[in-house]
């Protein structure tokens, strides 16, 4: 997702564009089993990514560029 994303940042910019994650409840859950385990810390860092991108969107360089996750 953050190779997708980086390779396709000139069209974002230029279209203005908008970047949607999909994120899952299970990141900010504790996990039950140890099988759960990847699939949580994956999801977390994806909210964690899609967040500091917010943020850097909010305030300098990446001005036309939206970021959401659902």
């Amino acid at each position: 997702m953050f190779y997708l994303t980086r390779a396709a940042w000139p069209y974002l910019q230029a279209s203005r564009g908008v970047v949607v994650n999909t994120a899952s409840l299970t990141a900010f859950l504790s996990f039950r089993n140890l099988g759960s385990l990847a699939h949580t810390t994956a999801k977390a860092g994806i909210i964690g990514m899609t967040r500091s991108w917010q943020w850097k969107a909010v305030t300098m360089e990446f001005a036309p560029i939206r970021f959401h996750r659902v």
